[in-house]
């Protein structure tokens, strides 16, 4: 028994770092990541900081920032730390190992771990870029479009938001292309993706029109509801462009030309149970479309099946309580 007990000992503290590499993921990014990170922003500042000219800046920040990135998306890992495939490995060139961080909010995203591993996508070159620019004393924020899943930056140059993409500045150097970086909205709509929808990260400020020429959805209510979800069919799956909470029967709903579904919701239990109607929606930019919606049909949310689940495991082990006495009475 006491060998049992010290191989526990030993073998439970592994298990848990393998399946929660939080326990020393965050210490690891206090201690060391974030440090290590600040210094390699740091000297990319003190080479910045000696022009004054934006633009020059800007194009020194990003290639910097691309050199030696590794591309994350649509890449398969080469292993993962935990057994749930939330924390993906990189090996690049089989030496150099990059860990993408997308689960620990702190650490999604964020700049000094991406400045230390130069791993990820759009996001990450986005919040990267944005973190030195600011830095550098130019005013820039990130924008992007939850529906087509893409980010990039705005820069604030002579009192004017201006169009910065690092995605693009990245695949322009990597493949060797002749992409235009900077101040090129247009981009996405007439050669990689539609918008859908564009808005300032951290806030409700919606950009879209910069980006795409827009049509307007008029959903009119024939039942009362809490808010108009609109999302769209993304590689086979419902991707979420925006939620607009209700205070009116009807809502004008401006959107980037292509198909939609468009659903109203009412909570009957929040969180729980919810009453909704989807339509199926071509939005033609330049032009007016009007839909009616209802909610009339119920659906149930994961929350519902959870707290069902729990209440039926529940009621088995009261009811069965005394057979376990039993049991463990007889062995």
């Amino acid at each position: 028994m006491s060998k049992y007990r010290r191989l526990c000992k030993i073998a439970l503290p592994l298990v848990l770092i393998w399946l929660i590499p939080e326990i020393y993921l965050y210490p690891m990014f206090l201690l060391y990541i974030k440090p290590t990170g600040e210094e390699k922003i740091n000297e990319i500042l003190s080479q910045v900081n000696r022009t004054n000219d934006t633009f020059e800046k800007l194009k020194m920040i990003v290639e910097w920032e691309v050199k030696d990135f590794t591309n994350a998306y649509n890449r398969r890992p080469d292993f993962f730390l935990d057994p749930f495939y939330r924390y993906p490995v990189y090996f690049d060139n089989g030496v150099k190992v990059r860990v993408l961080a997308p689960v620990i909010p702190e650490l999604s995203n964020n700049p000094y771990w991406t400045a230390f591993f130069k791993v990820g996508a759009c996001g990450e070159l986005a919040s990267l870029f944005n973190e030195v620019a600011n830095r550098a004393g130019i005013k820039t924020r990130i924008v992007g479009t939850k529906g087509e899943d893409h980010s990039w930056v705005e820069v604030k140059i002579n009192g004017e938001w201006i169009h910065a993409d690092p995605t693009l500045y990245f695949l322009s150097y990597r493949y060797h292309l002749n992409i235009k970086w900077i101040n090129n909205p247009r981009f996405y709509d007439l050669i990689w993706f539609n918008i859908s929808k564009v808005f300032v990260k951290g806030s409700r400020e919606d950009v879209t029109r910069r980006y795409t020429d827009t049509g307007t959805v008029i959903v009119h209510l024939t039942k009362p509801a809490d808010r108009i979800v609109v999302k769209i069919i993304k590689n086979g799956k419902e991707r979420e462009v925006t939620t607009i909470d209700v205070n009116s029967s009807v809502i004008n709903i401006e959107l980037g030309g292509k198909t939609y579904n468009i659903t109203a919701e009412k909570d009957l239990i929040p969180n729980f149970i919810v009453l909704k109607e989807t339509k199926r929606v071509l939005v033609i930019e330049g032009s007016t479309t009007k839909i009616d919606l209802s909610t009339q049909c119920p659906e149930f949310k994961p929350l519902f099946y959870v707290l069902v689940t729990v209440i039926v495991v529940f009621i088995f082990i009261w009811k069965y309580r005394g057979k376990w006495h039993e049991i463990r009475f007889l062995n």
